[in-house]
């Protein structure tokens, strides 16, 4: 039986608020995907991952002409955890093309939500900043575009989502699973309403997910894996890949519910997120890497030495 605040949830969703949004926001929806339907972004998320190494071993120039590059073909993305559009600036700065960084700032702030005080902590994006002389009254006009490009309310279902989501997760397990479980068919039920009717809440809809509070769709499709039937799976399993083709990353999203299902079942991972580091709770994860980076390539992601290379160039740089 759902529980009460669950179904204020659902029928929140479902019944009203919601329903405003996609009838003020469906023209919009047939524009997107007629503009998008022969793109194919895969080869982007690929070279958005060589020309990262590039910038991590010190190849800048290099680095910066795959950006270039590749931004002319294809409208560049922002890739939580990569941040491609980040890399570029950097490049750019370090290799002298002063000319995109002030545009390329723009659309970091006013299309990805980008935060003019994260520059404190990066020194090549706060030079770069610096050279353009970059005005406040241009940043606050590029914040105010961005706000009014989010869609609040749903916005605010995918963060009410996540609250849920982890509600009763960490606790007692015996005592709450079955708590778990209610709130897991609901986010399904939910995930497939949004899906339908509008398509993947990306993070130009609904904004990033670390803006003020927290949207944690990977690990929602993490857990639904426990409860979903196999048509519910497929129906999920293709339409990521479809949003994937067309610009909108869900790699994780895509990882975390399948090798979840595999590895619940004791089957080999698909794409090895539980056997990076050979196991995984309180067993030895089956894995085979050559298998899985074929895996991982069909869907634009890195191979498992990458992930492992920038780890490692990580864990040096904070341990100096």
């Amino acid at each position: 039986m759902i529980m009460n605040w669950q179904k204020i949830i659902l029928n929140a969703v479902v019944g009203s608020s919601l329903i405003l949004m996609f009838c003020c926001s469906g023209s919009k929806q047939v524009v997107l995907q007629e503009e998008t339907k022969e793109v194919n972004y895969i080869p982007y998320y690929l070279k958005v991952y060589e020309a990262d190494s590039l910038y991590l071993t010190g190849n800048h120039g290099r680095s910066f002409e795959i950006l270039d590059s590749l931004f002319k073909d294809y409208e560049p993305l922002n890739q939580l955890g990569i941040y491609e559009m980040q890399t570029y600036v950097k490049t750019a700065f370090l290799t002298g093309h002063y000319d995109v960084i002030k545009p390329t700032f723009k659309t970091l702030i006013d299309t990805w939500g980008y935060d003019p005080s994260y520059i404190e902590y990066d020194s090549i994006m706060f030079n770069a900043w610096h050279e353009k002389g970059l005005r406040d009254d241009e940043i606050v006009v590029w914040q105010e575009n961005y706000k009014e490009k989010i869609n609040w309310t749903l916005r605010d279902t995918l963060i009410a989502m996540h609250k849920a989501d982890q509600l009763y997760r960490g606790k007692d397990r015996d005592k709450e699973i079955k708590r778990e479980d209610s709130v897991d068919l609901v986010h399904i039920d939910l995930l497939k309403y949004i899906f339908k009717k509008y398509g993947y809440p990306s993070f130009k809809l609904v904004g990033s997910p670390t803006y003020k509070e927290k949207i944690d769709l990977g690990g929602i499709f993490n857990h639904i894996s426990d409860n979903i039937d196999e048509n519910d799976y497929e129906y999920f399993r293709n339409e990521l890949l479809k949003f994937l083709k067309q610009g909108i990353p869900v790699q994780h999203q895509i990882t975390m519910m399948v090798d979840k299902r595999e590895y619940d079942r004791q089957r080999k991972t698909v794409y090895g997120i539980f056997g990076i580091h050979e196991s995984f709770g309180d067993r030895v994860v089956k894995f085979d890497t050559i298998e899985i980076n074929k895996n991982r390539k069909l869907i634009g992601l890195s191979s498992i030495q990458y992930e492992q290379f920038k780890e490692n160039i990580f864990n040096s740089m904070f341990n100096q």
